[in-house]
């Protein structure tokens, strides 16, 4: 999947790559912490208490980032934020229970479907047209996505380990 997102993505060695370097270390950081999601659950850590630290940290973190050229929004911007901000914690909540629920190697293959989405979008808003090697990188993806289904699915797989919360519903 990493390797069709780069077909996608084609990152170049440009005299600038800061961009590129945070991209790396922010996608590292959401996978150590999505682990770390799935081992507070497994620990019996409430859901909602891991969404409100997750969340908590990421505003406190951005403070300093925004604290440096800051610009008051309008008012329709200011409520496409809030939009934002409703749709970011529905998809936090979705993407923390899940974690709760399968392991991260069952799970983490579908977080790369924004790379789908953002191509849909490209497409149907901006009328982007993807090149050749985007669409094999889109095949991969999909390809790769079925192929999670499909291997964690099969007979005989042993069942992932229940949470100490699911064991103690089930008593």
């Amino acid at each position: 999947a990493f390797t069709a997102s780069l077909l996608v993505v084609k990152p170049g060695f440009t005299p600038d790559l800061g961009p590129a370097i945070i991209q790396f270390f922010g996608a590292l950081a959401a996978g150590f912490a999505y682990t770390y999601v799935r081992k507070l659950t497994q620990n019996g850590v409430s859901k909602p208490k891991i969404i409100f630290f997750f969340s908590a940290f990421s505003c406190i973190a951005v403070i300093p980032l925004i604290a440096l050229d800051f610009v008051m929004p309008t008012w329709q911007q200011l409520a496409m934020l809030l939009c934002t901000g409703l749709a970011a914690s529905g998809g936090q909540f979705a993407i923390t229970y899940a974690y709760g629920f399968a392991p991260a190697s069952q799970i983490s293959i579908y977080d790369y479907s924004q790379i789908l989405f953002s191509a849909l979008f490209g497409l149907v808003f901006f009328g982007q047209l993807p090149d050749w090697l985007s669409w094999i990188g889109y095949g991969l993806l999909i390809a790769c996505a079925l192929a999670n289904l499909i291997l964690s699915s099969r007979p005989g797989k042993p069942a992932a380990p229940a949470s100490p919360a699911s064991k103690e519903a089930s008593a």
